[in-house]
């Protein structure tokens, strides 16, 4: 998975409740906490601005959370048109 470029809340957070049933997020006072299978990712910027849907926030931050939470890397490309992971 890229981490370049920018992702918006909204687009990131529709591909998690498609990519990962039963996903609980959660806004705390300046970032995002997201639980599945058990684990918690506490590493999501609400980025600048209110914090509504339509924040862009870095593509790295999502790199993160998907390998932290062992998310299906396949449907968060797919979700976000994110190029295909290459492996070295």
């Amino acid at each position: 998975m890229t981490s370049f470029g920018l992702v918006r809340l909204g687009d990131l957070f529709k591909a998690l409740e498609f990519c990962a049933p039963g996903v609980k997020i959660t806004l705390k006072t300046h970032r995002y906490w997201i639980v599945f299978g058990g684990k918690t990712f506490r590493g999501l910027p609400k980025g600048k601005g209110r914090g509504d849907l339509q924040t862009e926030i870095r593509f790295g931050d999502v790199t993160q959370m998907v390998r932290m939470l062992e998310l299906d890397r396949e449907c968060i490309h797919a979700w976000l048109g994110a190029p295909p992971h290459k492996k070295p």
